[in-house]
């Protein structure tokens, strides 16, 4: 619940001031007609998409709440290929996660973005080979820029902060050192590349490369990030 809260509280924030951007958006420069489609281009550098009234999903956000408008929502999941060559021999194979990731454009080709990711890995510890369980939440923000390269691919690059609450349980015989629960938190940062590929006027695929920088303290670990290779579907409001 602490978390769910954190994750809103840093959500509302934005919303005012990206608000007043909105409400100042600027004329379209030109509109130019592919197919049974119309394609227009801002002059702020961000594409957008009037497709025709029987356009499929156009239906379904006919009546989007004001207070929606303007935002992506997606669900992502990734692959994490751990900097740490201790944390990828302990908790081996794939090793997958959750993502709920919303974004919202603050000046011309700059979108805020806020994500909260899920993850959690059973594995063999090192020697002993007893159980162990690694969960990670990390809740990342900061600044994407989008580089439209065609009416219906966008690439994109971002940069922020993340803040990661760790949990490590162990299942381990009496008389040893070892915790058998362990709880941190940390500051972290966080670099994004990927390419956005719009199906329709609302519903886009993210296909993306993270890099997660996580500087815990632990025994022979400096860094619990790495490399997030994945992808996701996405909603534009």
């Amino acid at each position: 619940m602490e978390k769910l809260l954190i994750f809103l509280a840093i959500l509302a924030l934005p919303s005012h001031i990206m608000a007043q951007e909105q409400a100042n958006s600027l004329p379209y420069e030109y509109i130019q007609n592919i197919e049974n489609e119309n394609y227009e281009y801002s002059e702020n550098g961000t594409e957008n998409y009037a497709y025709s009234e029987n356009s499929w999903g156009n239906g379904l956000f006919a009546n989007t709440p004001q207070i929606l408008q303007g935002f992506d929502l997606e669900i992502r999941t990734s692959n994490l290929f751990p900097s740490s060559k201790i944390v990828d021999r302990i908790y081996s194979g794939t090793r997958f996660d959750v993502q709920l990731e919303i974004s919202k454009q603050v000046y011309r080709c700059f979108y805020g973005f806020i994500n909260m990711s899920w993850f959690q890995k059973n594995g063999h510890s090192i020697g002993l080979r007893s159980n162990t369980q690694l969960t990670l939440d990390p809740l990342s923000f900061g600044l994407k820029y989008y580089y439209p390269l065609t009416c219906w691919l966008d690439l994109y690059a971002g940069v922020g902060a993340s803040y990661c609450w760790l949990t490590i349980k162990n299942e381990i015989p009496e008389g040893t050192n070892v915790p058998r629960r362990e709880s941190k938190e940390q500051w972290g940062a966080i670099v994004k590349l990927g390419a956005n590929v719009n199906i329709t006027q609302h519903l886009f695929v993210d296909l993306f490369c993270d890099y997660l920088y996580l500087p815990f303290n632990l025994t022979n670990v400096n860094n619990l990030g790495g490399f997030k290779v994945g992808a996701g579907l996405g909603v534009h409001f």
